[in-house]
C-alpha cells in the first residue's frame, strides 16, 4: 500500500522534471533514459483514474521524444594507401544522439560503417535545426610527416528547397585526405546535396 505521503513526493518529483529545458530532457534521454511518463498511468488523486485522453497524449510525447532516425556514413578507403584514426569530436555534436562507432582505424584496402542517429522531434529542440557531427582524422604517413585534420557532416533543413547535405574537410586531395564524398546518390564534398534517405560515403585519397 502506498502511503500518501510518499505519493506527494513521487507527484513533486515528476512536477519538477517536467519543468526541465528540451535540451537537458534529451540529453537524460541519451545517457540513461528512464520510462517515460510512467507516473502519469497512475490514478490521479483529484479524479481517481487516468482518461484515454492523458493516456494518448502521453503515448504520443513519448514517441516524439524517442523520435530518431537512423543515417549510415561509409569510411571508403579501399583505394587509399594511407592508415587513419578517425575519432568523433563529441562536444561538437549537435542534434545527433549517438555515433557508433565513435573511433575507427581504417586501414588502406578497407571500409567502415559508422551509424548515425539523427534528432528530429519538436521537443529535443532539434525539428527545423541543423544536425551536424565532427571527426578528427590522423593520417601516420610513414613516408613523411604525419598530420591530421577535421571532417564535418552536416543535415541543414534550411538548405535548398527540401534541405542539404554535405561533408567538409580541413585537408583534402592529398594521401589520407579526402577527395569525394556521396549523400544519397548526388556529390557533396564542399558542396550541398539534396536530403535524402539514402547514407553517404567519404571516399579517401589514392596516392599515386
Amino acid at each position: 500500500m502506498i502511503s500518501r505521503k510518499t505519493k506527494q513526493r513521487s507527484e513533486l518529483f515528476c512536477s519538477s522534471k517536467s519543468t526541465f529545458p528540451a535540451a537537458v530532457l534529451a540529453a537524460t534521454l541519451v545517457c540513461s533514459p528512464p520510462p517515460l511518463h510512467a507516473d502519469e498511468m497512475q490514478p490521479s488523486p483529484r479524479s481517481g483514474f487516468t482518461t484515454m485522453t492523458d493516456a494518448s497524449q502521453s503515448e504520443s510525447e513519448s514517441l516524439q521524444i524517442a523520435k530518431v532516425r537512423n543515417h549510415i556514413i561509409k569510411f571508403d578507403n579501399s583505394r587509399g594507401t594511407e592508415k587513419l584514426e578517425i575519432q568523433e569530436n563529441l562536444y561538437q555534436r549537435q542534434c545527433i544522439a549517438s555515433v557508433k562507432p565513435d573511433s575507427v582505424t581504417l586501414n588502406p584496402g578497407e571500409i567502415a560503417e559508422v551509424h548515425l542517429d539523427i534528432r528530429d522531434s519538436e521537443s529535443s529542440g532539434c525539428a527545423g535545426e541543423p544536425k551536424y557531427v565532427l571527426w578528427r582524422a590522423t593520417v601516420a604517413n610513414p613516408g613523411g610527416r604525419p598530420f591530421d585534420y577535421q571532417m564535418l557532416f552536416t543535415e541543414d533543413p534550411r538548405e535548398e528547397t527540401h534541405g542539404g547535405t554535405q561533408v567538409r574537410s580541413t585537408r583534402s586531395s592529398r594521401p589520407g585526405a579526402p577527395y569525394a564524398a556521396t549523400c544519397g546518390d548526388r556529390a557533396c564534398f564542399d558542396e550541398w546535396a539534396p536530403t535524402s534517405d539514402g547514407g553517404s560515403a567519404i571516399f579517401f585519397y589514392k596516392n599515386t
